[in-house]
């Protein structure tokens, strides 16, 4: 099997990710997923995602940054695949 990184980079939005994409996530069982946010948001996310699912990066580096972080953690576990989902792409709780 493939190993794939479902990531998602992620800035002001933690409870707008859990209503949207959050829930979707957590529902994945056979696929990895990260959620990549900025140290000074870790109280935000940290109640919505498990902190096993966050990626804590650097302040202030934008979404360039983040992506380039993504790109590092995902070398760095050797992951083959990696799919950028946005934070606020909206998936439907029907079926």
């Amino acid at each position: 099997m493939s190993r794939l990184l479902i990531a998602v980079p992620s800035l002001g939005r933690p409870y707008e990710i859990e209503k949207h994409t959050g829930f979707w996530l957590k529902q994945l069982e056979r696929y990895d997923y990260r959620v990549f946010v900025e140290p000074r948001e870790r109280i935000y996310y940290s109640q919505i995602m498990p902190m096993a699912n966050l990626i804590f990066t650097q302040n202030d580096i934008g979404l360039k940054g983040q992506v380039k972080c993504i790109g590092n953690y995902a070398r760095e576990n050797e992951y083959e695949f990696v799919m950028k989902c946005d934070d606020d792409m909206w998936f439907l709780k029907r079926g």
